[in-house]
């Protein structure tokens, strides 16, 4: 069932720590499917998630990214989180994502957000018609020359698995 050389590429990255390690981890140690697939349809559909990574990897080896990137404008719609330190209502602002990858999104919005901000993006992937709810934090960011748009980028944190297999299967997928 398994694809002896797909076993071994897997084997092989997971060796040399490669930049898709977590990506690659989330998907082989076969996180809960968002969907009740049957456990062939399971296996099949991470195989075939792997294997898309891989092609991914070897067209972004030309890259200092360690994620690839699919450019993309998504509507996403930001929570600020609050804590202890901060107490007080939350604030939502709607923003569009420019870019996204496993690790983080590059978007533009017309409010600036603080760096080191813990937030919760509600990302609408239309290509799927599902939306993910990753948290992440603000590390980076900048007013665009002319306009009062600011440009962020947000690094996601302790993705769980199941969003984070949704996201793969988004970015790696070829929509044309």
């Amino acid at each position: 069932m398994f694809s002896t050389l797909l076993v071994e590429q897997t084997v092989m990255f997971f060796e040399k720590k490669s930049p898709l390690k977590s990506s690659l981890e989330a998907i082989a140690l076969f996180a809960p499917p968002p969907h009740n697939f049957l456990e062939d349809e399971s296996i099949t559909m991470r195989l075939s998630l792997i294997n898309k990574i891989f092609n991914a990897l070897v067209l972004s080896k030309r890259e200092k990214r360690k994620e690839p990137r699919r450019d993309d404008e998504l509507p996403v719609e930001i929570e600020i989180l609050t804590d202890e330190a901060n107490p007080g209502p939350t604030s939502v602002l709607y923003a569009q994502i420019k870019d996204i990858s496993a690790g983080g999104v590059r978007i533009w919005t017309s409010v600036y957000i603080p760096l080191d901000t813990a937030i919760m993006l509600k990302i609408k992937l239309l290509k799927l018609g599902e939306t993910i709810g990753p948290i992440g934090k603000v590390v980076w960011g900048n007013q665009l020359e002319n306009s009062d748009m600011y440009e962020m980028g947000i690094k996601f944190e302790n993705t769980q698995p199941e969003i984070l297999c949704t996201l793969l299967d988004y970015i790696y997928t070829d929509w044309s």
